[in-house]
């Protein structure tokens, strides 16, 4: 993200400065200097660190928003974006019926996929093509925390259900216009096949860690794709903010937000298995003071 593209965020945010630098953990002078175009350069950390505030905050906007007494709740009006005819059953979000936004496919095919991913990381969601940038030290702890507890529990249940981890390419749908490389994702009895060099078909459940570069992607374009797909249970990890947001397209109590301070329930495990967050944060913690 360039800097004219931060100024774009921040205005459309209506954020003020003195928020980034509370939010970021940038000094308010440093953040001030680079709106103010005398900065024109920053740091590479300086400018990711101002960068996830901003893609967090346009991110959860799309999903949240406040009520008069201060509470967060759900903008379900842009959930029926994403899902279609969307309901209040018992105060619990409930998706009755999952179609397509309608949004005109790329222009590119799994081939130029195949043919780009050869030189550089790439994923592609409806016919567009999208880098992947490096993952951030924190990203990778949280990713292979996770991935422990998914291989503990797939091995004490002679791996009924299989966790896969990134880099390994996805063709969601088996059709030519999109191949993900998700963080996590696991297989039980869906119809997703490994044929020995990807996975056709759609996981059971899914895991995406956020990093700066694909926050909104994540939270919007990957939502709808996965549950089109027919993913059962889609998790959105922020490593950084420490909130888990569970979807889960078989329960009516469709979205629900976590802390790093839960344990958070494995929807597809039908109770068999819980992920407690409190040691993977206390982990990230103890490496990044060191």
């Amino acid at each position: 993200m360039n800097i004219e593209e931060m100024k774009r965020y921040k205005y459309e945010l209506g954020l003020t400065s003195e928020m980034i630098a509370e939010r970021s953990g940038v000094p308010l002078s440093t953040v001030q200097k680079i709106f103010a175009g005398i900065t024109t350069n920053p740091r590479l950390e300086t400018r990711l660190r101002i960068e996830r505030v901003l893609l967090k905050e346009n991110a959860d906007r799309y999903f949240y928003s406040t009520d008069d007494s201060g509470t967060s709740v759900v903008r379900e009006s842009n959930l029926a974006k994403l899902y279609g005819k969307v309901e209040t059953v018992n105060n619990q979000l409930e998706v009755q019926e999952i179609h397509s936004t309608g949004d005109k496919a790329g222009p590119y095919t799994v081939e130029d996929y195949i043919r780009v991913s050869a030189d550089r990381r790439v994923e592609l969601i409806n016919g567009y093509l999208y880098d992947l940038a490096s993952p951030t030290s924190r990203h990778q702890m949280a990713t292979s925390l996770i991935m422990k507890e998914l291989l503990d529990y797939a091995e004490r249940h002679d791996f009924e259900c299989m966790p896969y981890q990134s880099p390994l390419d996805v063709r969601l749908s088996q059709d030519n216009r999109t191949m993900l490389q998700p963080d996590l994702f696991v297989i039980c009895q869906n119809d997703a096949v490994d044929n020995g060099k990807y996975i056709e078909g759609a996981p059971d459940f899914v895991i995406e860690v956020l990093s700066p570069s694909t926050a909104v992607r994540d939270m919007k374009d990957k939502l709808n794709a996965y549950f089109e797909a027919g993913v059962r249970e889609y998790w959105v990890i922020d490593p950084d903010m420490f909130i888990i947001d569970v979807f889960s397209y078989e329960n009516a109590e469709m979205f629900k937000r976590y802390t790093f301070e839960d344990q958070v329930p494995v929807g597809i495990s039908g109770g068999g298995l819980s992920i407690d967050f409190r040691p993977i944060r206390a982990i990230i913690e103890k490496r990044q003071e060191v």
